[in-house]
């Protein structure tokens, strides 16, 4: 960008002012001054206008001939300057002048007008003069490396720069010099750079200025991506519009130096960075030691800053002091130890300055790889790594596939396989190999893992697989809520019966459930009858109902199961309760009832006989049932032999007394209604044959029981003779 400075006169010369535009700067001049004018460059035309202002108190004035411009030609008039020109008071005469620099060197020059000033009362003569300086920039490039520091400058026409050979993975690092040896002050407006491997480094702000004599400096980073040449572009962009293009070249390189590898056994191999290096294979659990030797076969001493490696089974011995400075031609070694505490290939890397090698080698012996199987997919673990099941309820199996792969060069024995830590029995093995066995390499062995939970929640336990162990970790569901369910069996009785009850869901169940079927009688007169009990001994039966399956199974596999009904009135109530094998339960709040009843009858006559005869009294007894506990009479009817008569054949009696006082008795609660009655008779008799007894007489004896339900049936008891 072009500059106006201006210098005031020592003296006035005249009553007239002067005004310089020049682009969008307007600057006032005093008659006698000093304009300094900046150029954008060599040979660019700057134009100049000049205004000239009468502001005195004559009546004008008047200028001779035309305006000379004297000293350095580089400024000129633009347009043919005005012969005797004439301004009255408040008049402008314009002029336009240029300065087109030829050279850098400050060019001077003087603007002189001369005038006659006219007054009424007379004249006088002046002059308008302006003193001009013209000041260029001129700008040169120049680059340097730090590996010497020399400061080279680039020629006008064709400059290359060309970096340093530069290794892969590393690059070189060029500083550029763009210095402003002028008289005035320069622009760099634009800076572009082209080339994949050339990138710009510091580059300040643009536009920037530069002052005459300074300069502005960035780098440019040279970082090779293949072996070989490179080139590309560096353009620089003045405020003038002039551009100046460096070409950039570069040539990429493996190193600065050439490397050999010494194995235990056999000759150097050379070797190259980014290059995979094979170390010979070794046993696990022994170690071999390999050499590597570098030359520095540049004309550069080169640094080497460190020399490291990596890989768990590789490291570093005899390494020389670091940093290191390589000169020209020097040697230097260093050795690598390869110790494998696994089998399989194993790999590395090895750094030395900016050269990279991949290190790989094989450790002969077997190595174990572990992986599991579920409807998710297939996840690969290390020891300690948990084995996650995939969620099921409870009594559902969740099953994982387990695999040992042996990826080593020697076969992987397996001593053992088993489950630790399974508290509650939920985890199994199943599909195992033979054991002990081995694994050839490059073969697999499988088993099955099953998770069959027993209660909701959380389950942990360990694989352990020659005693390396692998979490199991599982989680159940809630329990399903028990389907319906039904109490099967009559639902009335008869007294001394034994029907068969059972249970049975209405739908299969996961989980084996565990029962107890109770009963419970309440007798009509609340007394027990201890004879109501499962054919099994007591009020109470167990059973199973296996997962999968609807039916309860009671003692002997049975599907059902006997009780006695006892003798007594009432109703008896059947429950069932239901728990997992973990003792959850899981018997509803409202649980199911099969009530069945037993209803008060009449007595009930079972036997009967003769307990006691002489000649005049027959003792009969009969045994029975009566659901009531009670009577109210006994009704006796006699039959007579053949040949006799007997004056009243039936006899009647209310026995509802001696019923109280037994069933009332704590000694008749153990036969609940059953009972066992004596019954005496007295006999007497008239014209009875000689010899002839009055039992005798008599053939048999029907007895009937009648309670508040009605009369027994009849039973016959015959008299012996």
């Amino acid at each position: 960008m072009a500059a106006l400075f201006v210098a005031a006169p020592e003296t006035a010369l005249g009553q007239v002012t002067l005004r310089v535009t020049q682009g969008d700067q307007i600057v006032a001049v005093a008659n006698g001054g000093f304009l300094t004018i900046t150029s954008q460059g060599l040979n660019q035309q700057l134009p100049i206008t000049l205004g000239i202002t009468y502001v005195g108190s004559g009546t004008g004035i008047n200028f001779q001939g035309i305006p000379v411009l004297r000293g350095s030609t580089d400024f000129t008039f633009l347009d043919p300057p005005p012969s005797n020109l004439s301004l009255v008071p408040g008049q402008t005469a314009t002029l336009r002048l240029a300065f087109r620099p030829t050279a850098t060197r400050i060019q001077s020059a003087e603007f002189r007008y001369d005038y006659t000033e006219t007054f009424t009362e007379g004249s006088r003569t002046g002059i308008v003069s302006l003193g001009l300086n013209g000041l260029t920039p001129e700008f040169r490039v120049a680059y340097g490396f730090a590996i010497d520091g020399n400061v080279v400058p680039l020629p006008e026409q064709d400059p290359v720069i060309p970096f340093l050979p530069t290794p892969l993975n590393s690059s070189t690092l060029g500083t550029i010099i763009v210095a402003n040896r002028g008289t005035g002050a320069g622009q760099l407006v634009g800076a572009r750079i082209s080339g994949d491997p050339f990138t710009f480094v510091s580059l300040p702000f643009l536009p920037a200025n530069v002052a005459a004599g300074g300069s502005l400096s960035f780098q440019v980073r040279y970082r090779p991506r293949r072996v070989g040449t490179d080139v590309g572009t560096l353009t620089l962009e003045y405020a003038n519009g002039v551009t100046y293009t460096i070409t950039l070249t570069g040539n990429g390189i493996t190193s600065f130096f050439t490397y050999e590898l010494l194995p235990p056994e056999g000759p150097a191999r050379p070797i190259v960075p980014n290059q995979t290096v094979v170390i010979e294979p070794v046993a696990v659990g022994q170690r071999a030691t390999t050499w590597v030797r570098f030359t520095n076969t540049s004309e550069l001493d080169i640094n080497v800053p460190s020399i490291a490696v990596t890989g768990q089974s590789f490291s570093l011995a005899d390494l020389p002091f670091l940093p290191l400075t390589v000169a020209p031609g020097e040697t230097y070694l260093f050795s690598i130890l390869y110790a494998p505490t696994q089998s399989g290939r194993q790999t590395g890397r090895l750094r030395i300055g900016n050269d990279v090698f991949e290190l790989a080698a094989d450790a002969i012996g077997p190595q174990l790889t572990y992986s599991y199987t579920t409807t998710a997919g297939t996840v690969t673990i290390v020891p300690l790594e948990p084995v996650v099941f995939t969620g099921v309820n409870v009594g559902e199996t969740s099953v994982v596939n387990f695999t040992l792969e042996n990826k080593g060069t020697a076969a992987a024995p397996i001593a053992n396989i088993g489950i630790a830590s399974d508290s509650r029995g939920v985890f199994s093995l199943a599909n195992l190999p033979p054991l002990p066995s081995s694994i050839p390499p490059g073969g697999s062995v499988t088993f099955r893992i099953e998770y069959k939970p027993v209660a909701p929640g959380s389950s942990n336990a360990s694989l352990l697989v020659n005693g390396v162990a692998f979490p199991l970790v599982a989680i159940a569901n809630e329990l399903r809520a028990l389907p319906d369910y039904t109490i099967t069996g009559p639902t009335t009785v008869q007294a001394f019966e034994q029907p068969r009850v059972g249970v049975t869901l209405a739908s299969a169940y996961p989980v084996t459930l565990r029962g107890v079927l109770s009963i419970q009688p309440e007798a009509d007169l609340n007394i027990g009858d201890p004879a109501v009990q499962f054919s099994t001994g007591g009020r109470q039966a167990e059973f199973t109902i296996p997962a999968g399956s609807t039916q309860a199974v009671f003692f002997n596999g049975a599907t059902d199961i006997r009780f006695q009904s006892g003798s007594v009135a009432g109703t008896f109530f059947l429950r069932a309760t239901f728990t997992t094998p973990a003792g959850l339960t899981l018997t509803p709040d409202n649980p199911k009832v099969l009530r069945i009843t037993l209803a008060p009858t009449a007595p009930r006559l079972l036997t009967g006989g003769v307990s006691g005869l002489t000649s005049n009294n027959l003792t009969l007894e009969v045994a029975g049932v009566t659901t009531t506990r009670s009577f109210t009479r006994m009704t006796a009817t006699f039959k007579a032999r053949s040949g006799f008569n007997i004056n009243q054949a039936e006899f009647t009696q209310d026995i509802t007394g001696s019923s109280l006082l037994w069933f009332g008795s704590p000694a008749s609660s153990a036969f609940g209604g059953q009972f066992t009655m004596q019954i005496p008779f007295a006999f007497s008799g008239s014209n009875l044959p000689a010899n002839q007894q009055p039992t005798q007489s008599i053939e048999s004896v029907t007895i009937t029981l009648t309670n508040e339900r009605g009369a027994s049936n009849a039973i016959t008891i015959a008299v012996p003779q």
